[in-house]
């Protein structure tokens, strides 16, 4: 589409994924039969959809503004659920040599399969307890026991999967970049690349040479 200041763009897209997850053992793994290993065995299938659409407008000759929004869902026997992510960003160049760039939006990660359909591996590790160790002594206990309690423990344990996960943010949350910075003719030969991130609110300059 031609406007006054440009040219209009926009785009949209469908799509559907069909998976199947299965992990088999050996039958001696899963009895337990050798000594520091763990095993087990799942299955599950997962059908994931996904629609979206972009468009991208010239609000005046220098600037491009960018709108995008995706959705996606997760039809499998568990709680995953659906999700979606939008985005926008924008594209202004002041100069022929000074692009700016910048965007905001929201990301996430589906459960994978082997968390939601892998069975319970049973095994055992070891640990210190220095809450233990300090009770024994406190209460009396013998040098035989004291011993026992201030050395290392050691416990069965079980991990298994987890129907009732779903999709989440990125880790410490949601991530929005706010500024790119991209100087493309710098010193005749470098490219110097800015980007601030929020909430982490780090900066990270990066010089690329070019040959």
């Amino acid at each position: 589409m031609e406007l006054p200041s440009g040219t209009a763009a926009f785009a949209t897209f469908a799509e559907i994924n069909c998976t199947e997850y299965e992990d088999v053992r050996d039958q001696g793994t899963l009895d337990g039969i050798y000594v520091g290993k763990g095993g087990t065995s799942g299955g599950g299938e997962r059908t994931q959809y996904g629609v979206g659409g972009e468009v991208m407008v010239p609000v005046v000759e220098d600037l491009e503004v960018t709108l995008a929004g995706r959705f996606d869902d997760y039809n499998d026997d568990s709680k995953t659920g659906s999700a979606f992510t939008p985005k926008a960003s924008f594209a202004y160049r002041p100069a022929d040599v000074l692009p700016v760039r910048g965007g905001i939006g929201k990301s996430f990660r589906a459960p994978d399969m082997q968390r939601l359909f892998g069975g319970t591996t049973k095994g055992f590790n070891n640990s210190s307890d220095p809450t233990y160790c300090e009770a024994t002594k406190s209460s009396g206990g013998t040098p035989a026991e004291i011993a026992e309690a201030c050395g290392t423990q050691y416990f069965d344990t079980e991990v298994g999967a987890n129907k009732e996960l779903e999709v989440s943010g990125p880790t410490p949350g949601r991530i929005a970049r706010l500024l790119m910075l991209l100087i493309e003719r710098w010193n005749l030969n470098k490219i110097l690349i800015c980007s601030l991130n929020w909430p982490e609110c780090w900066l990270v300059p990066s010089v690329i040479r070019s040959y």
